[in-house]
């Protein structure tokens, strides 16, 4: 049965990269001259989802104050929807609905100035030698990706086989891509540097994952007992990040009462923790009231090529609420985060039990770290802090910069 449904994803598939090809040239012959709309958003992921809301649905209303036309386009609007289409067994359904999809939206991509793709324009496709890319590229030369993973570090690999080369699948799609944009928009000054290793080029600007929840320090929490509460937020594949520093955690909690607030799409996980543990469903309703009950916020990462790719976004959500955070010291969090004076990094090969005893016997510095957290965020990774510099970014693109 499943070599059937094989077939039958391979035949559509070629049949709509027939399609898309035939557009493609139509447009590398008829190219469309004076767009009149500004920026186009193809999102990848959904309307509902934290990606969209911080790195461009708060930069549209923004520009669109500063007078430019923006305009964002999904694939799928809402998270339920996605995560049921990209399961194993709807996954080759989901490919061929993103690439009609979007099809259509390049097609619209025609009448602005400025395309700026988020993450990649088909997820999970690596099929097809960047023909969607091709076509975009076609129909609107000045395209750009932004970028705040390293996605390419978690693109599976690919085997040599006759499925392969028949779908034209491409070793990293993600890192083939770079060479269709005219430039990028990188969550941070490391992701620039592995764009520059499969792609230099100068015209980057590194815009971190902004956050922006208050105008003044958030009201100190008021901690009527002894307890104090760690707190994680992210997404549910992320949680195993969470299980290496457990051991640490039960040490610490036989000396001291603490409690883990883990803010994710799950219930439940199976961690192996001596200490109470409470979940709560992630939802960008609640997203500020919940993370206000935590105390500290965490941010383990790994000493891997992923986690040296994330932008500290997590950290930035903490600190933006004035909650100190205790991080792993991997790229960009040493940027955001001082030791000490607005959180606590642990270095890669560090002990976190070292640093968490520090962190319970720091109770009274909760306050003060808190607002340093608060002001470094407020500088340096608002939404006001970053404003002027994406502004000219693409100022420079539609009005100077075009082909």
């Amino acid at each position: 049965m499943s070599q059937f449904k094989n077939l039958y994803f391979v035949l559509r598939f070629q049949f709509w990269y027939l399609i898309v090809r035939i557009v493609t040239v139509y447009f590398q012959i008829f190219r469309k001259t004076n767009p009149s709309k500004d920026v186009l958003f193809l999102e990848s992921f959904t309307k509902d989802g934290a990606g969209y809301t911080y790195r461009v649905k708060h930069w549209e209303e923004l520009f669109r104050e500063k007078g430019l036309s923006v305009e964002s386009l999904f694939v799928t609007e809402d998270a339920a929807t996605f995560f049921k289409s990209v399961n194993s067994a709807e996954l080759p359904n989901y490919i061929i609905h993103c690439i009609k999809v979007r099809l259509r939206q390049i097609c619209y991509a025609r009448q602005f100035k400025m395309v700026i793709v988020r993450r990649n324009l088909v997820v999970y496709n690596q099929y097809g030698n960047h023909f969607m890319e091709k076509l975009l590229k076609a129909a609107n030369s000045n395209c750009f990706l932004d970028f705040d993973d390293d996605i390419g570090e978690q693109e599976p690999t690919v085997k040599r086989s006759l499925f392969n080369r028949v779908m034209q699948t491409v070793p990293n799609q993600f890192y083939g891509s770079f060479a269709f944009y005219k430039g990028f928009i990188c969550g941070s000054s490391y992701l620039n540097e592995r764009l520059q290793t499969f792609h230099a080029t100068t015209n980057v600007v590194v815009i971190p994952t902004c956050v922006h929840y208050t105008d003044e320090l958030p009201k100190k929490k008021d901690r009527n007992n002894e307890t104090v509460v760690f707190g994680w937020i992210g997404g549910n594949q992320n949680l195993y990040l969470l299980e290496d520093i457990i051991p640490a955690l039960n040490e610490i909690a036989k000396s001291y009462s603490i409690e883990l607030l883990i803010i994710a799409g799950v219930d439940s996980y199976p961690f192996q923790a001596n200490f109470p543990v409470v979940f709560e469903q992630f939802s960008l309703e609640r997203e500020q009231e919940l993370m206000r009950r935590m105390d500290i916020g965490l941010m383990p990462l790994q000493d891997d090529l992923v986690s040296k790719g994330k932008c500290g976004f997590k950290l930035l959500q903490y600190m933006g609420l004035g909650i100190p955070g205790v991080a792993s010291a991997v790229t960009v969090n040493n940027e955001i985060m001082s030791h000490q004076e607005n959180g606590w990094l642990v270095p890669v090969d560090g002990n976190w039990v070292t640093v968490l005893e520090d962190v319970m016997h720091s109770k009274d510095a909760y306050e003060l770290m808190g607002q340093k957290a608060w002001e470094t965020v407020d500088k340096s990774y608002s939404f006001k802090g970053n404003l002027e510099r994406y502004l000219a970014f693409i100022s420079q693109q539609i009005n100077g910069n075009r082909d």
